[in-house]
């Protein structure tokens, strides 16, 4: 009795587990992606500008 009492008692804390993940993952997903792709576009952009303007500006190579 008790082995199966402890049994049902950490299937029900990890399904409240698995469930807070879902909770957590669906409204942060959306949220932190937008930010996210908006934050690394210019970041990406200016990298690449960084990487054009030294390959092409640099008068050592």
């Amino acid at each position: 009795m008790e082995e199966k009492r402890r049994q049902k008692q950490e299937k029900k804390e990890k399904n409240k587990k698995k469930e807070k993940k879902k909770e957590e993952k669906k409204p942060e997903e959306p949220e932190v992606s937008i930010p996210a792709g908006e934050l690394e576009e210019p970041s990406k952009k200016k990298k690449h500008k960084k990487k054009k303007s030294k390959s092409s500006g640099d008068p050592s190579s």
